[in-house]
């Protein structure tokens, strides 16, 4: 069995972010604004597509001191090693790169979750 990892974001819950996050938008109903909610980023299944996924935000696999980064601006990430790790996955590198946008503008941690 090969390396998995997951990408999940945590930040302050708006009403714009809603449709971006785990569960059905009407769950978040009744969150107030700034209660800290967590947003799926993607999921890879592939050694190879979860080294690419770290490398695309300038760490290492097992780099565990990297694991949990904050991102200031889009220029940190490498979209064409994103792309590259997506391919044959089942995140589309669009929706990817949206929520990733998305959640970075509204100051998310991002979590990076290697298994394997």
């Amino acid at each position: 069995m090969g390396t998995q990892a997951e990408m999940i974001a945590i930040g302050p819950f708006s009403q714009d972010i809603r449709s971006f996050l785990m569960y059905p938008s009407e769950l978040y109903d009744d969150v107030e604004k700034g209660a800290q909610v967590i947003g799926h980023v993607c999921f890879v299944n592939a050694s190879n597509a979860s080294h690419l996924l770290a490398e695309a935000f300038g760490f290492q696999l097992w780099d565990f001191n990297r694991h949990i980064f904050k991102l200031k601006s889009e220029d940190e990430v490498n979209w064409g090693l994103l792309e590259e790790a997506l391919e044959r996955q089942e995140c589309e590198y669009e929706d990817v790169q949206t929520r990733i946008l998305k959640f970075m503008l509204h100051g998310f941690l991002f979590i990076f979750d290697p298994n394997g």
